[in-house]
């Protein structure tokens, strides 16, 4: 691909992870928390936050041992072309099936919202055209577009401040009731909102000032964990740790409590806006699966390659039959997050032992 198309700032790969992280993960995070912790969901966010920053920190500093290459160009050099290939072959197949599950509940949250009578296919054609487009011109074009999503999330913290007659404190009381136990195991699941600080290691080699990048990256990750931490607040002193498990869609569900007499269906304007933040967020992977895929191909983009990669991730996305079916997708492609950013670690780790030896080897 075009590096010129694809150079960004390590300002813009910051709002690419934050928007990544929280544009579908704040959706449903709240509801998961309070099943297994009720109230003290905001605890477990707060907790899993300092755990994805140090993780997001470790990665920047290993990224910044590599020379400024990605992961894709390190998984060849640490275990050769051939294991090294399979290795991104198997990282691109996780974004790859990552961006469908991800399209796949952005359908879903549209047809339960909007079109309730338009087939799914179409819908998925025309609202992730523009998704399309834009990653056909590359990563800076994607980059750009996230500025705009950040109105979305102006929206919602404005729209938190006109229902605080609605919020009730006491409901997060007592603190801690939950325990040390149950609060632990629940990092798992937030955990998951927290999936894409590892998209940094696919795009490094394309950042331009990637010497800011660490200090950017945990930044990134720190905004992600203060915006979980206020969504999972309020949801749980909104609706309560009896009510707020039964939700389905939660900070949807949050947007219709405020009435306006002028605006009969406000819910409806306030979710069309965070669907821009929902889109970024799917196109973050869209973005990085394709060009995981150009890397390992070696070739220049192809109108013909990109329609046929394009038509296998509208089918994988039409692989679950229902939004709960959709959950469980997503379920697997967090866990293989996970996986892969261990994957990760271990080979920029690996990378940064052999380049100091290298360099002692050359001393000596």
């Amino acid at each position: 691909m075009d590096g010129g198309a694809n150079a960004i700032t390590s300002k813009q790969m910051a709002l690419y992870t934050f928007v990544c992280q929280t544009g579908i993960g704040s959706i449903v995070l709240p509801t998961a928390l309070a099943k297994e912790v009720g109230h003290d969901g905001w605890i477990s966010v707060i907790a899993t936050g300092v755990l994805s920053i140090a993780i997001a920190a470790l990665l920047g500093m290993l990224l910044k041992k590599s020379s400024g290459k990605g992961i894709l160009d390190i998984n060849k050099e640490v275990y050769g072309k051939v294991i090294g290939t399979a290795f991104n072959i198997l990282i691109f197949i996780y974004l790859l099936v990552t961006a469908s599950a991800g399209a796949g509940i952005f359908v879903v949250f549209l047809r339960i919202s909007f079109f309730r009578l338009t087939p799914q296919l179409i819908m998925s054609l025309i609202f992730m055209l523009p998704s399309f487009y834009m990653v056909w011109y590359g990563l800076k074009t994607t980059a750009r577009f996230k500025i705009f999503t950040l109105f979305s999330y102006v929206v919602v913290l404005v729209y938190i401040i006109l229902i605080y007659k609605d919020i009730r404190p006491t409901f997060l009381m007592p603190v801690g009731e939950a325990g040390i136990v149950p609060l632990l195991y629940s990092i798992k699941t937030s955990y998951f909102a927290y999936i894409g600080l590892e998209l940094i290691a696919v795009f490094y080699a394309e950042i331009t000032d990637n010497e800011k990048a660490l200090r950017w990256h945990v930044f990134a990750n720190f905004f992600s964990m203060l915006f979980f931490t206020i969504v999972t607040a309020v949801c749980t002193a909104v609706f309560g740790e009896k009510f707020l498990p039964v939700q389905s869609i939660t900070l949807f569900n949050l947007f219709r409590i405020y009435n306006v007499d002028v605006l009969e269906r406000i819910d409806l304007f306030i979710i069309a806006f965070w669907f821009f933040a929902i889109s970024c967020s799917i196109r973050a992977y869209i973005m990085a699966s394709w060009y995981s895929l150009n890397k390992i191909c070696k070739k220049k983009k192809s109108t013909f390659i990109y329609m046929i990669f394009i038509a296998l991730l509208i089918v994988i996305s039409r692989i679950p039959g229902d939004i709960n079916e959709s959950y469980l997708l997503l379920d697997i492609v967090n866990y293989s997050g996970m996986g892969i950013t261990v994957l990760f670690i271990i080979s920029l780790f690996i990378s940064a032992v052999k380049t100091k030896g290298g360099k002692r080897y050359e001393k000596g």
